[in-house]
């Protein structure tokens, strides 16, 4: 009997449930994310729960259902982009914006390129122009901004060296090698010695070198020994004179010893003179004192008696040329003595 008892109390129970559940006026809460439709008498539910209605999380909030406000992970955090010359830092997933924009840094326009940031190569305004600067022998038009260059070399425009300069360009006065230096043809008789490459002269001309070398009838042939030019010139009269020269002293066995000197001078005539000296006191002559023709011109007296030996003497002078022609000349030696 007592092993029944808990038995049909359990059955009783569960009719009374039974009973109360198919009696219940219900009345249903809202069906939740979590749960469904429940009753606030009996408990029963019905249908099933809404489930979470989430919100993708951002930057800023986690993962959110919209319905029940239930946070799920972490927020997402910003994903910046860096700043630029015109735009601040920005988050690329919900676009906010951080800082201020880093602002152009401008580098001057040039010949290549118009004004230009360094950051972001933005242009602005135009390039410049170039300022050429002209070609030379070496190097070809150039600008001096920036160095670019255009077309190719003058090259040197040479002059040929001279005597006295070196090989020159006539842009440049850039030289080259070594002067010529001059090519000097000799004196001739008419010319002075002259420069066969430049005409430049120094010295002076030789001038002829006469010799007599015939007659032709009254007149006289000459030729240059040098360049061999001949002229004729009519022989003039055969002329001489005589003078003077001296008294010299020597010392002999005898005492002192006077020498009178004296010396003839021929002109006109034809080719070599020959001198003869004769002595003469009064009209008579004194013969040991004569000298016949010979080559020299000088001639001269000696004596221990010093201005005795030629008192009231007279010296003749003959000269005679090649042609035969003859001039005589008389000095009167006391005279020149004294």
């Amino acid at each position: 009997m007592k092993k029944l008892l808990p038995l049909l109390l359990g059955v009783a129970l569960s009719l009374a449930l039974s009973a109360c559940t198919l009696f219940c006026e219900h009345e249903y809460t809202d069906a939740t994310c979590v749960a469904p439709h429940t009753c606030t008498k009996c408990g029963e539910t019905s249908g099933e729960a809404l489930g979470h209605t989430w919100a993708e999380a951002t930057c800023t909030e986690a993962k959110k259902c919209s319905v029940c406000g239930e946070i799920s992970g972490e927020a997402l955090g910003h994903s910046w982009t860096d700043a630029t010359c015109t735009e601040a830092k920005k988050c690329s997933a919900c676009g906010e914006a951080s800082g201020e924009a880093l602002g152009h840094t401008w580098k001057d326009a040039t010949c290549k390129a118009p004004k230009t940031c360094t950051k972001c190569n933005e242009t602005t305004g135009e390039k410049l122009e170039h300022t050429w600067e002209d070609a030379t022998c070496t190097e070809a038009k150039k600008c001096s901004v920036c160095k670019e260059t255009d077309g190719t070399a003058l090259g040197h425009a040479w002059k040929d060296a001279t005597c006295t300069e070196a090989k020159k360009c006539t842009r440049c006065n850039k030289t080259s090698g070594n002067a010529l230096g001059h090519s000097y043809k000799d004196a001739t008789c008419t010319e002075a010695k002259k420069c066969s490459n430049c005409g430049k002269t120094t010295g002076k001309a030789l001038g002829h070198d006469y010799n007599q070398t015939g007659l032709n009838g009254s007149k006289i042939k000459y030729k240059c020994n040098r360049c061999s030019h001949t002229y004729e010139k009519e022989m003039e009269k055969l002329k001489v004179s005589a003078e003077y020269t001296g008294t010299g002293t020597s010392f002999g066995s005898n005492g002192i010893n006077y020498t009178f000197g004296y010396e003839a001078i021929a002109s006109g005539g034809y080719g070599k003179y020959q001198y003869k000296f004769e002595v003469f006191s009064g009209s008579e002559k004194i013969e040991h004192l004569t000298v016949d023709f010979s080559d020299s011109n000088s001639y001269g007296i000696s004596s221990p008696y010093g201005a005795l030996a030629v008192l009231n003497n007279t010296l003749k002078v003959t000269v005679k040329d090649g042609a035969g022609n003859q001039a005589t000349y008389e000095l009167d030696m006391t005279i020149k003595a004294e």
